[in-house]
C-alpha cells in the first residue's frame, strides 16, 4: 500500500511540475487568447516530433521536451495507456485486430476510397467445419488452428493489406488499392495454402482444414456504410458454403447501380430508329 502511494505521490509531483514548464511555454506566446492541447508522446526524440509535425503542416504545434529520467512516473503512465490501448484493438488468441479495430479501419478506408475512387476489396474467410475440429480434436487444438491460420495469412498478405478476427472461426481481410481481380488471386492463394498447409493436433497426428472465402469490392463511386460492405462480403461467403466449401466467391461490386447500367445500354427499338431495321 505504501508503494502505491509514493507512486502517486511521486506522479502528482511530475504533474504539477509539468504544469510549471508547460506555463512558462505559454507566457511567451504572444496571443491574448490561446487554447491549449496537451498529448505525452512516448518513443520519438523532438527532432522526429518537429518533422511530423512539418510533415503534416501543424504549424501552430509547439514541442516540449520531457527527458523521462525527469518524469518517469508520466512516462510510465503515458507507456501503459499506450500499451492498454494497443491491447483493445488486438485479437488476445491470434494477435491479429479485433472487430472493434476493423469497424475503426474500415470507415477510413471506405472514406479513403470514396476520396481517391481506388478500389477496396473485403474478403470473408470462413475455416470449414471448425466445429468438427473443435467436437474432434478438442478447443485447444481449435485455438492452434486459428493461430496457424492467422500466421498464414500473414505471410500471403501484403503490409498495406490488413487481417481481423471478426468472430469465431471467421477473419476478415482488407486489400486497399486492389481490384476485384486481383484480389480474386490473392483469395485464391490464401485458399490453397491453408489447404496444403499441415497441421498437428495434440496427439501428433497431422491433418489438413480448408476455408472458403467470401469478396466485396468497394470502387469508391459513391459513400456507402461499412456495414454494406461486409454484408456483402458475407453473402458471397454464404454462396461458397452452399456451392461445396473450399472455395472463393466474388459478390457484386457494390456501388455500382447495375440497374442504372442497364438503363444506359441502347435498347433494340432505339438501334432501328437510329440506324435503321436491318441492324
Amino acid at each position: 500500500m505504501n508503494k502505491e502511494k509514493n507512486k502517486a505521490k511521486t506522479l502528482e509531483e511530475e504533474i504539477k511540475l509539468l504544469q510549471k514548464l508547460l506555463s512558462s511555454k505559454i507566457s511567451k506566446a504572444n496571443n491574448d487568447c490561446c487554447i491549449i492541447l496537451f498529448r505525452g508522446v512516448c518513443g520519438f526524440s523532438k527532432d522526429e516530433i518537429q518533422q511530423i509535425i512539418s510533415n503534416n503542416k501543424l504549424l501552430n504545434w509547439n514541442v516540449l521536451d520531457i527527458k523521462k529520467d525527469h518524469f518517469k512516473s508520466i512516462a510510465d503512465l503515458l507507456k501503459k495507456i499506450d500499451k492498454l490501448y494497443e491491447l483493445s484493438q488486438k485479437d488476445p488468441l491470434t494477435g491479429l485486430g479485433n472487430r472493434k479495430k476493423l469497424e475503426e479501419t474500415l470507415e477510413l478506408e471506405i472514406e479513403r476510397s470514396f476520396t481517391t475512387k481506388q478500389p477496396l476489396c473485403l474478403c470473408f474467410l470462413d475455416i470449414d467445419d471448425f466445429k468438427n475440429i473443435i467436437n474432434n480434436k478438442g478447443h485447444d487444438v481449435g485455438d492452434n488452428v486459428l493461430k496457424d491460420v492467422a500466421k498464414i495469412l500473414k505471410a500471403c498478405c501484403r503490409k498495406t493489406d490488413m487481417i481481423f478476427r471478426y468472430g469465431g472461426e471467421e477473419l476478415i481481410i482488407l486489400f486497399p488499392g486492389t481490384p476485384l481481380y486481383q484480389c480474386e488471386v490473392m483469395s485464391n492463394n490464401i485458399k490453397d495454402t491453408i489447404k496444403n498447409y499441415v497441421f498437428i493436433d495434440n496427439e501428433n497426428n497431422s491433418f489438413h482444414v480448408t476455408c472458403s472465402i467470401g469478396i466485396a469490392c468497394y470502387k469508391g463511386k459513391k459513400s456507402i456504410d461499412y456495414k454494406e460492405l461486409i454484408k456483402e462480403a458475407n453473402k458471397a461467403l454464404q454462396r461458397a458454403k452452399e456451392k461445396g466449401k473450399d472455395m472463393v466467391v466474388a459478390g457484386e461490386i457494390i456501388d455500382i447501380d447495375l440497374k442504372l447500367e442497364e438503363d444506359l445500354k441502347v435498347k433494340p427499338e432505339e438501334k432501328n430508329l437510329l440506324f435503321g431495321k436491318n441492324l
